[in-house]
């Protein structure tokens, strides 16, 4: 029986390998088959070569002119030199890369010439005898590793190799490939040393690459090395099944109304100032249970925050609200979801606190009907000494990747506000949501008309 693994798709680009092949010696000083036989005079300096090249996958040969009063040539590039007497060298073996080969003329008696210089790239080897790899769909839901991998988020791959000593491998949306050179791809590829027993094994290595997006087309890049040391980049391509949204998704999908009775704005505090909400939910492309929940944004109307599906212990209809992280970038800040609490150990201190990180916020659970929701603030552990963050509010900031916060304000320096967890009224109003019925993430970035303001550092 095949051993099922599974791996984390890592989201980058491509990466390639060259090699060449070693060469033969070449012309003798006399320069048999040379136009000029010129005798030059002694301690003078040797011209220099004029070098052409051919070259496939793996190798590369190098020619040049005969050069009068020349006994041997130099062929040098890192860490491969050779001294020769034809005026031809292969380095052969070669893997995927950029080669700078230079050739100088030495002779008795005569100052050697300057080096002649000539750049090459090889893109590597793409198909090997000693190395495999094929990709199949997941047909029906499987179970890996104690989760459930559905046919529109996963993917099978196997690897089977003889002699394989060195594996690295990512999975990459095939669109961000585009452009990319295979020297990048290569430094983002994981490594995945660690299975080459089942690589090199009669039935080699089957495993699930899950966390996919539905009707999309994923290219798996994997690169090999043999004992050799040669080594091989292959590229497989496939397209995940369609994503159908869930009977749960599918009831949260529509317009909705629903208020908060205070907002809590940063530098001043909580407002108690009633504010009457419109929601939008939609489907996110590529997904089954994720939801878009436009209207509830401090941000505004055409920002979502994102929702995940639940089903609660008695069997209820549960949205998640997410402070997960936004697309869009700005100079060195990075934009995300923030939300504002207490940390607490027991009771609350009174204490203004901000959260970072992917957790649900609050929660909307939906009646048994299906055209009303009532709302539930979360409260996360988060320490092992009992203490624990209780959400709420939502908003939008910036992280700079040094631990510092950044808040956004309007171009009359109002700060936005933080929207209230404390939803009320939540009331379908419409099945037929406003906006597309399936949106992309992709297509949302900050406007420059939002500007950062008042860093706060945890």
């Amino acid at each position: 029986m095949k051993k099922i693994f599974s791996l984390m798709v890592i989201m980058a680009t491509a990466f390639a390998f060259v090699a060449c092949e070693k060469a033969a010696n070449v012309d003798d000083k006399k320069n048999p088959g040379g136009d000029d036989n010129t005798e030059i005079p002694e301690g003078s300096k040797l011209a220099t070569p004029e070098l052409s090249e051919t070259h496939d996958a793996t190798s590369i040969t190098i020619s040049w002119n005969p050069v009068s009063g020349a006994e041997s040539y130099l062929v040098s590039m890192p860490g491969n030199n050779a001294n020769v007497t034809e005026c031809t060298h292969t380095f052969s073996n070669l893997n995927a890369g950029t080669y700078t080969i230079r050739v100088k003329a030495v002779g008795r008696g005569y100052e050697d010439s300057d080096n002649a210089k000539i750049v090459v790239e090889l893109t590597g080897l793409t198909e090997v005898d000693w190395f495999e790899q094929t990709l199949a769909n997941v047909t029906e839901p499987v179970e890996v590793d104690g989760r459930v991998v559905n046919p529109w988020n996963g993917v099978y791959f196997t690897w089977k190799g003889t002699g394989v000593a060195e594996i690295r491998a990512a999975m990459f949306m095939t669109d961000n490939l585009e452009g990319a050179s295979d020297a990048d791809i290569k430094e983002q590829l994981t490594d995945a040393s660690a299975v080459l027993s089942y690589v090199n094994s009669e039935e080699g290595y089957t495993a699930v690459y899950e966390g996919l997006s539905g009707s999309t087309s994923y290219t798996l890049c994997t690169l090999v090395k043999n004992a050799e040391g040669l080594e091989c980049l292959v590229k497989g391509t496939i397209t995940t099944a369609e994503a159908v949204a869930s009977d749960a998704a599918k009831a949260w999908l529509g317009n909705w109304t629903a208020s908060v009775d205070q907002q809590y704005v940063y530098g001043t505090g909580f407002i108690n100032q009633p504010v009457d909400l419109n929601l939008t939910i939609e489907m996110l492309e590529g997904e089954s249970d994720v939801v878009l929940v436009y209207g509830y944004s401090s941000l505004g109307a055409d920002f979502p925050v994102f929702g995940y599906i639940y089903q609660g212990e008695d069997g209820e209809n549960v949205l998640g609200i997410m402070n997960q992280s936004i697309v869009g970038q700005e100079g060195q800040y990075y934009y995300t979801w923030i939300s504002y609490g207490d940390f607490i150990g027991g009771q609350y201190d009174g204490t203004q606190d901000f959260m970072l990180g992917e957790f649900p916020a609050f929660w909307l659970v939906m009646s048994t009907d299906g055209n009303s929701a009532e709302s539930q603030s979360n409260t996360i552990k988060w320490n092992s000494n009992g203490d624990q963050f209780k959400a709420l509010a939502l908003g939008c900031g910036g992280w700079d990747g040094d631990q510092g916060l950044a808040f956004f304000q309007d171009e009359n320096e109002v700060a936005l506000p933080f929207y209230s967890c404390d939803v009320k009224n939540v009331q379908k109003s419409s099945a037929a949501a406003s906006k597309a019925s399936v949106r992309n993430a992709n297509e949302f970035t900050l406007t420059p008309s939002i500007v950062v303001s008042n860093v706060y550092s945890l």
